[in-house]
């Protein structure tokens, strides 16, 4: 089952890479790396993971909100 898991959450991670390189527009999320995926173990949640290259918190506050208006 864990490698299930970790197949799953791979996929999922390449997918937000391919959504956010071609379907948003914010230059808020433009910066934004996707550097992990964690799933629950029934495959209901998943908590992912981004890092930006600017060490500025504002920056970093952006894009969270970036992300957050691109999920809605």
């Amino acid at each position: 089952m864990k490698h299930r898991i970790g197949r799953v959450e791979t996929q999922i991670q390449r997918e937000i890479d391919d959504i956010l390189l071609k379907d948003v527009n914010d230059p808020r999320v433009r910066p934004v790396t996707i550097t992990g995926v964690k799933l629950t173990g029934d495959l209901q949640e998943a908590t992912v993971y981004f890092s930006i290259l600017a060490d500025d918190p504002k920056a970093l506050a952006e894009a969270q909100t970036g992300l957050d208006k691109a999920k809605a």
